[in-house]
């Protein structure tokens, strides 16, 4: 498991005061997508699983179609938090988890971590959080799908404009799309899945899509194609590059494709 998990699940801090509800703050509990580790239930990894850290990276929040409930690990007492799973709002596709201020976790247990791996016992189910393998150059998707299944279900969840994707079905030139993301990154856990549906939708054999894993700050895929920021969305001709999109489109990303593959952006 990466650093930053460990850093996550054995942080000094009280996360089941991160959890229950303060009065004081009258607010919601927002976790954002973690896409650094996978979840395995009786030994086999969950391909429904979803798994959210907070944005100060105090919690980890566990969602499964295989568990009626959220769970919550916590830091001070080692300690395994039930969480009503209709009280547990996801949002943007999956991008985000909402607990409303007026849901109240309850300790059920306690889970173990040894060797990078968070391992705990639910709903008389084995559960373990383990680190994700490397993913570094360029990756068909069916092994992106497999590797991160969040992305397939971001990708599910999205609902494209009808209007661009007609646009895109529609277009006549072949054109290569470059897509470099890391799973680490929230943004790219935003946006690559959408780009996934959006040529998926549009079913045009003239384009094709690669995805290049850029998992570290001096891949050399960077440097080759000059990119900054992650994701980068690169659109090109015969070699030539015609637009990019980095990090977020301005408009939805559909739109933003159409407008570089017409000459307008």
């Amino acid at each position: 498991m990466t650093n930053r998990t460990t850093q996550i699940i054995g942080a000094a801090a009280m996360l089941a005061a991160l959890l229950l509800p303060d009065p004081a703050l009258g607010q919601a509990r927002r976790f954002e997508a973690f896409g650094e580790s996978l979840l395995e239930v009786n030994n086999e990894t969950d391909p429904s699983a979803e798994l959210f850290s907070d944005p100060s990276d105090h919690a980890l929040l566990v969602l499964s179609r295989r568990l009626r409930s959220a769970f919550a690990l916590t830091v001070e007492d080692a300690g395994l938090y039930r969480i009503a799973r209709s009280g547990v709002q996801v949002e943007d596709e999956g991008v985000t988890a909402v607990v409303p201020d007026s849901v109240s976790p309850s300790r059920v247990g306690t889970y173990a971590f040894v060797d990078s791996v968070a391992a705990f016992a639910a709903e008389g189910l084995s559960v373990r959080i383990v680190p994700k393998p490397p993913l570094s150059g360029e990756v068909p998707i069916s092994h992106l799908l497999t590797h991160s299944p969040e992305y397939r279900h971001r990708r599910d969840r999205y609902l494209p404009s009808e209007e661009a994707i007609h646009d895109l079905a529609s277009y006549g030139e072949m054109t290569e799309v470059v897509v470099l993301f890391a799973v680490s990154s929230p943004p790219c856990g935003v946006w690559v899945p959408r780009l996934m549906k959006v040529f998926q939708a549009a079913g045009n054999p003239v384009f094709s899509i690669r995805y290049l894993s850029a998992d570290t700050p001096d891949h050399p895929a960077l440097r080759r194609f000059g990119v900054n920021t992650l994701p980068a969305i690169l659109l090109l001709h015969g070699g030539d590059e015609l637009g990019r999109i980095e990090q977020a489109p301005r408009a939805t990303l559909e739109e933003e494709i159409v407008a570089i593959l017409k000459g307008e952006d």
